[in-house]
């Protein structure tokens, strides 16, 4: 008896074992023996744009990697496996997909970006295929003096890299450093005349304009003063011209169209504001000037999602400005 209540028991638990369900190796990362998955690239970025689709890069900048799963806490197996064949750059992990992959002063030439089998995650997951893209770096060109600034997208059809180009052969605009244009900075009052009294050459700019908050010797003194006694600005009261104020777009567009008169260039208004969704927050004194713009294809206005608008009021960047400097120098200077 004792012998056959062994053989039951015996034949329950393989029993209740087989209903166990067995875990599969290489699963989705909580499933596998070791819950370790095979690791896969998702994007690899320069400057915002598919490393793959751009035509060449910078000779400094910064690639940006992504993979599909996270890293954990740390990854230095991941860092270590990432490279640049034959170039010096750093690798920083930016926090649980995501790399960043700074380089600086590569020769002209292709090169390639190099993840390596080597790639694990802290959780265990890994790169089970090496992964190579590469990359071309231009010779320098005298028409692309954009190409030291890292935070200029490198990709010729991007509608501010040309414009920025135009404004820095023309020295007309400068960067913030040797490798940031900025392109996305604010910019202020002060800022948007001295770029137009550098466009006129920089002359004599006459007496003081009586502006409490432009003291002289500032670097943007002369351009102040030169743009209020030629009705290109006024300020805010007769003391009062606020130089560090983000300019908005219609001021902008405003101030534009004062220096076209100026020039005595072509400032008749030409365009129609009737498409834009957000007219009825276009301010009275730049109605006249964003028609002209408009019609001389200065600004075309800003679609967000299904909405064309002007953003009158919305602030300018300077890739912005770049962009109506370089209209403004072929529609109406050339006309």
């Amino acid at each position: 008896m004792k012998r056959l209540l062994s053989v039951l028991l015996a034949v329950l638990l393989l029993a209740s074992l087989a209903s166990v369900p067995v875990l599969a190796a290489g699963g989705d990362g909580s499933g596998g023996g070791n819950g370790k998955s095979p690791l896969n690239v998702s994007s690899v970025k320069i400057n915002g744009t598919a490393l793959d689709s751009v035509s060449s890069v910078p000779a400094s900048g910064t690639i940006v990697i992504g993979f599909t799963r996270g890293m954990g806490d740390h990854s230095e197996a991941t860092m270590a496996a990432i490279k640049i064949a034959d170039a010096d750059c750093k690798v920083t992990f930016d926090g649980d997909r995501t790399f960043s992959v700074a380089y600086s002063n590569l020769k002209p030439g292709k090169h390639t970006l190099v993840i390596g089998t080597g790639a694990q995650a802290n959780n265990g997951n890994y790169l089970e295929k090496e992964y190579t893209q590469d990359f071309l770096v231009a010779a320098p060109d005298h028409d692309c003096p954009s190409a030291g600034f890292t935070d200029v997208n490198p990709n010729s059809a991007n509608w501010t890299h040309k414009p920025i180009d135009y404004v820095l052969n023309h020295k007309y605009m400068q960067g913030l450093s040797d490798t940031s244009f900025a392109p996305d900075a604010v910019i202020s009052r002060a800022m948007v005349v001295q770029v137009l009294y550098a466009m006129d050459g920089k002359p004599a700019p006459g007496a003081p304009a009586g502006f409490g908050d432009v003291s002289a010797g500032r670097w943007f003194t002369n351009a102040v003063n030169w743009a209020a006694n030629n009705h290109i600005v006024s300020g805010y009261s007769k003391s009062s011209f606020r130089p560090e104020e983000p300019v908005s777009r219609q001021q902008l567009v405003t101030i534009v169209y004062r220096y076209a008169q100026y020039k005595r260039y072509d400032s008749t208004a030409s365009g129609t504001i009737a498409g834009f969704e957000d007219t009825d927050s276009l301010s009275e004194y730049a109605v006249i000037p964003m028609k002209w713009a408009i019609g001389h294809r200065i600004i075309s206005g800003m679609k967000v999602e299904e909405h064309h608008i002007l953003s009158p009021r919305g602030t300018a960047t300077r890739a912005q400005l770049a962009v109506i400097l370089k209209a403004f120098d072929e529609n109406i200077k050339t006309s």
